[in-house]
């Protein structure tokens, strides 16, 4: 638990979210929702946290025998802060000691590193590695499409801003390839591994974003665009296969041939300014 300050002052008449709900809870009818700032609301709180995990009541409590706010308390501990649930012993302030604060559970008390063999790394990367005229398929998510576009689907300047999935291309590749921004490209991999150690067939489609942003070799796409449509589904191209050091699935890193099929819809509505600008 620790202080967040504000860094700047918000723009013009705009008002914190805190206050937004409590006028909203008033226009409803609630009781309460009064309060005169967040110091307020942290403080009523706390008695709600009382004998859960962020149990912080004994720092609102020693604040108020103080006769402080509770924020002000909190500031004094910096950046480091205190650890939930808080306890008072003695007059003082204790927090509860992080799990692997000192030791981790295992026989020895020790963390366990395992040492990866790269023999048996090898021939899986070479065989999931771009082969010919393959590039590496990388996914990302994106500041205008966040996550699983649940609210975005309803907000239309974020679909205006990219109405389809865009693959980001360097510009060395999108030449050697007739592909400029605004194209429909299809990315298609005939060499997927699945979970038991076959191949199948991968493909999205996307708009070309041709951008100095991905080095030569690599694309790059929003990772769930249209909440999972297959024929947009970047990781479709991505194996299925666990590593066999970690056993993780690497569905942040695919391949496959890329493809202009024709000029998109969007190509002169979608702005394609470079988004890396300083």
């Amino acid at each position: 638990l620790r202080m967040y300050s504000k860094f700047m002052n918000p723009p013009g008449e705009a008002k914190p979210d805190w206050w937004i709900i409590a006028q909203v809870a008033q226009k409803m009818g609630f009781e309460g929702f009064d309060w005169k700032d967040s110091n307020e609301i942290f403080e009523e709180a706390a008695e709600r946290s009382k004998g859960g995990v962020h149990d912080y009541s004994a720092l609102v409590e020693m604040a108020r025998s103080q006769g402080i706010r509770a924020h002000d308390l909190l500031r004094t501990l910096g950046t480091t802060g205190i650890q939930c649930p808080i306890k008072m012993e003695n007059g003082e302030l204790v927090g509860t000691v992080r799990i692997h604060e000192d030791k981790f559970g295992t026989a020895t008390g020790k963390a366990v590193f395992p040492k990866g063999d790269w023999n048996d790394v090898e021939p899986f990367q070479r065989q999931f590695a771009p082969q010919g005229d393959e590039l590496w398929v990388t996914n990302m998510r994106m500041n205008e499409h966040w996550q699983s576009q649940f609210d975005d689907a309803r907000i239309p300047y974020r679909w205006e801003r990219f109405p389809a999935n865009v693959l980001e291309i360097n510009p060395a590749d999108a030449a050697s390839r007739s592909i400029e921004s605004g194209d429909d490209v299809e990315v298609v991999n005939n060499d997927v591994l699945t979970q038991t150690g076959g191949k199948t067939t991968g493909r999205f489609k996307a708009v070309a974003y041709v951008t100095d942003q991905v080095p030569p070799g690599v694309t790059c796409g929003y990772f769930l665009f249209g909440q999972g449509q297959l024929d947009m589904a970047v990781n479709s191209v991505a194996p299925g296969q666990a590593d066999p050091i970690n056993n993780r699935y690497r569905y942040k890193l695919g391949k496959g041939v890329v493809t202009r099929t024709g000029e998109s819809e969007f190509k002169h509505t979608m702005s394609f300014t470079p988004r890396n600008l300083t």
